[in-house]
């Protein structure tokens, strides 16, 4: 996970909840960065390149 959204997490996490909410905060930030480099990424290039 990049730096700059582990640092973006934990800035919007801190106020929202505390140290609960950086603690929470951090893994929903990598599960949604897994999943568009897993999910949306792939489908992107299928439909840019269609002859795949």
């Amino acid at each position: 996970m990049p730096a700059l959204l582990t640092l973006v997490a934990v800035l919007v996490g801190g106020p929202l909840d505390g140290i609960v909410g950086v603690l929470i905060a951090i893994p929903v930030a990598a599960t949604v960065h897994l999943l568009i480099h897993e999910i949306v990424f792939p489908r992107l290039d299928t439909v840019s390149d269609p002859a795949r």
